[in-house]
């Protein structure tokens, strides 16, 4: 079987977290086009450290005419 596509790993050096700025550990992506402004409070998805995580994207075309 053959993937393509990015392979990210992070650090997230957890060891360095303050509870009080923010109370979960990991990485908030969010995957949106480049003329796009991130809002990733609103889009996106939370990834925990320590186990792997697979997405799969496709690209939706709305024609509007």
């Amino acid at each position: 079987m053959y993937f393509v596509g990015l392979r990210l790993t992070l650090n997230v050096e957890s060891h360095e977290y303050i509870g009080m700025f923010s109370p979960s550990v990991g990485a908030r992506i969010t995957v949106l086009p480049s003329e796009e402004k991130p809002f990733p409070d609103y889009k996106g998805f939370n990834v925990a450290p320590g186990f792997e995580t697979n997405v799969a994207l496709a690209m939706v075309s709305d024609n509007n005419m």
